[in-house]
């Protein structure tokens, strides 16, 4: 695939009437600060959807019978904005089997609210198999390899906020954030 400048992307998405997309990669590899990013610079909404699994009890106590369709429902409450950026979805995703994780993507295909919506996945082979296009028939499915962004993944900074690295704790594993370091 071409690499798709992010801002060309986004554009295109404007004209849509399905304005759904997916961001797809590894972890380590920069989905998370792509959909800070991107929250920042299109004035979108972020979900951290396991920060708000783990402030909620009774959506813990209920991660094992949360479905896609029941995902779907959840998440339409927190679309207020004109973007809303869903990542950290991982904890529901491998819990799901083959034909749940392609209604989910079934229902992020035809996702129909006014705001774009886009979720951030790791890499599966479910996704790879799926046909996800726009009005022109070109993909709104994207590994973040595809994306040319205008920033560098390993020190790229946000308005003072940067990614400095890697954390391991008992509840999850992703990037940590540093406000006082000097660039």
């Amino acid at each position: 695939m071409s690499k798709v400048h992010l801002d060309d992307f986004v554009g295109r998405l404007r004209l849509d009437r399905r304005r759904s997309f997916i961001i797809t990669g590894r972890p380590g590899e920069g989905k998370t600060h792509l959909a800070v990013k991107m929250a920042k610079k299109y004035n979108g909404q972020y979900l951290d959807l396991l920060a708000i699994f783990a402030d909620e009890p009774n959506l813990a106590a209920e991660v094992d019978i949360f479905d896609p369709a029941r995902c779907k429902k959840f998440l339409q409450q927190y679309v207020t904005g004109d973007l809303v950026l869903v990542d950290e979805i991982e904890f529901l995703w491998h819990r799901w089997d083959e034909r749940e994780k392609r209604e989910f993507l079934n229902i992020i295909k035809l996702w129909s609210k006014p705001a774009f919506f886009g979720v951030f996945l790791p890499t599966d082979v479910v996704i790879e198999q799926f046909e996800m296009l726009d009005q022109d028939r070109h993909t709104r499915i994207f590994s973040i390899h595809d994306l040319l962004l205008n920033y560098d993944h390993k020190y790229a900074h946000i308005e003072g906020v940067s990614i400095i690295g890697q954390k391991r704790d008992a509840h999850r594993e992703g990037f940590y954030w540093s406000k006082d370091l000097e660039q």
